[in-house]
C-alpha cells in the first residue's frame, strides 16, 4: 500500500504531496532537462542531470558506443539512485527549508521513521 504525507510550505502556503518509497518518476523522467528534480526544489541535483544531459546531447547521442559506455553507466546509476532515494532527498529538502509535515498520523510517523526526520 503507498503511503503519501503532505508537505506545506509555511511561507506560501504551496503544499506538494511526497509518496514514501520508490519514485517511478524520477526513474524514468529525471534526464529530461532535470525538470522533475527541479519541480521537488532539489536544485543540485537537477543541475547535475542537466549537466549530464547535455553532456549526452553535444555527444551526438553516442553514449552508448564504446567510448562513451562510462557516460551511460553514469547514466543508468544515477536514475537507479534516484528512484530509490529520490523521495527522502526531496522530504528531507522540503524539511530544511522549513515546510512543514502533514496527513494521516500514520503514514507521518512511518515517514519520519523511514527518512530519519525528527
Amino acid at each position: 500500500m503507498n503511503q503519501f504525507v503532505m508537505f506545506s510550505s509555511p511561507y506560501t502556503g504551496e503544499r506538494k504531496q511526497v509518496k514514501v518509497g520508490f519514485s517511478w518518476t524520477l526513474l524514468l523522467f529525471a534526464s529530461f532537462w532535470g525538470i522533475p528534480l527541479f519541480l521537488r526544489k532539489l536544485h543540485q541535483w537537477g543541475i547535475l542531470m542537466l549537466a549530464v544531459s547535455m553532456v549526452s546531447l553535444l555527444t551526438g547521442g553516442r553514449i552508448f558506443l564504446d567510448d562513451g559506455l562510462p557516460l551511460a553507466v553514469a547514466i543508468i546509476v544515477l536514475h537507479i539512485y534516484l528512484g530509490f532515494e529520490g523521495n527522502e532527498l526531496t522530504a528531507k529538502n522540503y524539511s530544511k527549508l522549513g515546510w512543514k509535515m502533514s496527513g494521516d498520523t500514520d503514514a507521518v510517523k512511518f515517514a519520519k521513521q523511514r527518512w530519519g526526520i525528527i
